[in-house]
């Protein structure tokens, strides 16, 4: 509890959305829509993002994402058509911003085709036979240990920490040194891994 509070101390706020050249596609869901539904979602998520820093509100208290998705995806030429998305707020409606979100979807699906967003197609990296192979062994003894203590294995490394230390002890790199990995994770870790696992020869 020490350690997590003096790493929440630590933080400090970086806004994402002023370094990123595409927020609209961290928005749940993006990935399933194509060219002419990325136009209209990138408006209406500007429009969404500038509603919240006036109102100095969270986003998804402005509009949720899923409802987001659903008006791209099926982009409203009238109140009417708002009506019928499911999760809209009433009070939209009746204000001039329910008439600055259509106009907002209708410069979307009036983009023209060359300035679309192109859809993106992400591809997990192959990892190498032997970090693939040095994880099983990890996760193994990992859940075993989460098991003796009753906890989710999670709590102990996530799968993404595990790749990591993996990938650390092929390349003959400290494996104890990966940020996301706690100082009490890691010694409850080391006893269960073993002083001789980094040596040891994976097939």
């Amino acid at each position: 509890m020490r350690e997590e509070c003096l790493r929440l101390e630590a933080v400090r706020w970086r806004d994402r959305r002023d370094d990123d050249p595409e927020p609209y596609r961290r928005t749940k869901g993006a990935k399933t829509l194509d060219r002419a539904g990325l136009a209209v979602l990138r408006e209406l998520w500007f429009w969404r993002d500038a509603i919240a820093r006036k109102r100095d509100r969270p986003v998804f208290k402005v509009l949720r994402d899923e409802t987001l998705l659903a008006l791209a995806a099926t982009p409203p030429a009238s109140i009417a058509d708002l009506t019928r998305v499911s999760g809209f707020p009433d009070h939209f409606l009746r204000s001039p911003s329910g008439l600055e979100l259509l106009e907002a979807a209708g410069r979307g699906v009036s983009c023209p085709e060359e300035e679309r967003p192109e859809t993106k197609v992400e591809t997990r990296v192959r990892l190498e036979p032997a970090v693939e192979a040095r994880i099983a062994l990890i996760r193994l003894r990992r859940d075993e240990l989460a098991r003796a203590l009753e906890i989710d294995p999670s709590v102990l490394a996530t799968r993404g920490v595990l790749e990591e230390m993996a990938k650390r002890w092929e390349a003959g790199d400290d494996p104890w040194g990966v940020d996301d990995l706690r100082q009490w994770q890691a010694g409850l870790l080391r006893p269960a891994l073993g002083s001789g696992l980094a040596r040891q020869k994976v097939d």
